[in-house]
């Protein structure tokens, strides 16, 4: 059983490196560049205890190396994508349904299940679906969901349409391998123009 982690930041004399803890997160604080109060001093991952996920501490430690380099670098967490190893595996970036609805905010749900995919029924793996929200009057992603095999890899095209802010016009054009369990993303895609092509 796990209960949650936290950092353990108290051996670590921070006070004489000049290196202030959040109130907010009890990690080391960081700015968006991961340069903590120290400006010698830059810290990435979980001793940050902003969100403590491998790929977020990876990409911190990006940041981190550019900024130190001079390059302008920024972190941002709006776009991080989960990823739930579960069966079968859940992959999620943006905004969901529920959070959609407790913001007001208009957004249009497009759904397509896997069972209608012919990679995943040659697998034997029909259960799940891929769900896209967007934008109706902007026409582009918000938010997606892919509960199915291979949903936490494919979620990263999903999280490059919506970091480019691609139309979904622009979207569709892209051409998926067949047989693959990708096509249910074209298919969700399709299915959030009204021109789905296949159902299950």
């Amino acid at each position: 059983m796990a209960v949650g982690r936290k950092p353990r930041v108290e051996s670590l004399d921070l006070s004489l490196l000049g290196v202030e803890v959040s109130e907010q997160t009890r990690g080391i604080k960081v700015n968006e560049t991961m340069q903590t109060t120290n400006p010698n001093i830059y810290a990435i991952g979980d001793v940050t205890n902003i969100i403590q996920l491998a790929h977020v501490a990876s990409h911190q430690g990006t940041v981190a190396a550019e900024s130190i380099a001079g390059l302008d670098s920024k972190m941002h967490y709006d776009l991080v994508p989960s990823a739930i190893f579960t069966d079968p595996e859940v992959g999620h970036v943006g905004l969901t349904e529920k959070q959609a609805k407790d913001e007001n905010k208009e957004v249009k749900i497009s759904k397509f299940d896997f069972a209608a995919n012919g990679k995943s029924i040659a697998m034997d793996e029909t259960r799940g679906f891929v769900k896209i929200i967007t934008d109706p009057e902007k026409n582009i992603i918000l938010g997606a969901t892919i509960v199915g095999t291979h949903g936490t890899d494919m979620i990263a095209t999903l999280s490059n349409l919506i970091n480019s802010e691609t139309d979904l016009e622009e979207a569709v054009k892209v051409i998926y391998a067949h047989p693959t369990a990708a096509e249910a993303l074209h298919e969700a895609l399709l299915t959030g123009l009204d021109r789905g092509l296949h159902n299950a």
